[in-house]
């Protein structure tokens, strides 16, 4: 019995914890490094640091201390790093504090010793998320925005921080554009002016571009409708939720559109909603239209609008 309520509470806290954006790992990351691994060792894998993209280090070569589960205290939603020799990785790294209760310490008749001087000694921020493969196609890519995240979190000033992270939208490197998405509905900052943009990005052949770009279209709208006046070309903005609503292959990105569809509200709206919640293939689409259609009929209306 006590597992099992254990398993449904650390089941519950999964679902709640959203793992670190790129961008977020960089920000939080006191070192970030490109290294390659010397060996597949679980104990405290040694690491060869190809490049730094933040942060100092003099060293050669430094070692990971791996995550352990505290089962007084667990985090289901972490997990242990893993490395394969000779792979490269970008590691999101902060120095390791050690351990002040040296009770457990193999002591051999003397106060233990590190095996490696300290200041070589490593955490991944959040565990395994604070690695990431390095993919044999796209490296550049990876790399590229790694640098970029650098360079905009140097920026002192807010707006031009802002700004900057609005100006990855309209990049042509993917993890860019998708921690653009991310930053900018993290802290609600797109603009009306970012429509035509953010529109484009709905065609994407990735599934995360198309779901974040919904999301921060769902912001804008709402922006607008709460102003009570209309986007822009609403017509065409539409036009294109609805497509992702009924056509996009995945359902994570139709319940996005279907959210969309109910910020932006006014004409058709509602027989839309109304025909995806009987009609859609996945039972979680089918019930965010059904949820949508409750509260449509309560949302203000602009002029001109039909109920």
């Amino acid at each position: 019995m006590i597992l099992l309520v254990l398993g449904v509470r650390g089941a519950a806290l999964l679902a709640d914890v959203k793992p670190l954006t790129l961008y977020q790992k960089t920000a939080r990351a006191s070192l970030v490094v490109r290294a390659r691994a010397l060996e597949g060792s679980t104990r405290r894998p040694p690491l060869q640091v190809l490049e730094v993209y933040k942060g100092a280090y003099k060293g050669g070569i430094l070692f990971i201390v791996p995550f352990a589960q505290d089962y007084a205290n667990p985090k289901p939603w972490l997990q242990r790093e893993s490395f394969a020799k000779g792979d490269e990785y970008v590691l999101f790294l902060t120095l390791h504090e050690g351990d002040s209760d040296k009770a457990f310490r193999e002591t051999q008749g003397e106060e233990a010793r590190e095996d490696h001087a300290p200041e070589s000694l490593f955490v991944c921020l959040n565990a395994s998320q604070g690695v990431i493969p390095i993919p044999p196609e796209g490296a550049p890519a990876l790399t590229e925005a790694v640098t970029r995240f650098v360079a905009i979190l140097a920026l002192r000033q807010h707006d031009l921080q802002a700004d900057a992270l609005r100006g990855l939208l309209s990049d042509r490197n993917p993890y860019l554009v998708e921690a653009g998405l991310e930053e900018v509905e993290r802290f609600d900052l797109a603009q009306a002016a970012d429509l035509p943009t953010i529109l484009s990005l709905l065609g994407s052949s990735r599934e995360g571009t198309r779901a974040g770009a919904l999301r921060v279209i769902s912001q804008i709208v709402g922006a607008a409708r709460s102003e009570d006046h209309d986007v822009r070309d609403r017509r065409e903005v539409f036009t294109r939720i609805v497509d992702r609503a009924y056509n996009d292959g995945a359902a994570s990105v139709r319940k996005d559109a279907v959210h969309a569809l109910a910020a932006l509200g006014g004409e058709g709206v509602t027989a839309v909603l109304r025909a995806i919640s009987e009609r859609d293939t996945d039972q979680d689409v089918r019930y965010q239209a059904q949820i949508e259609l409750l509260a449509h009929p309560g949302r203000p209306l602009l002029k001109g609008d039909r109920p």
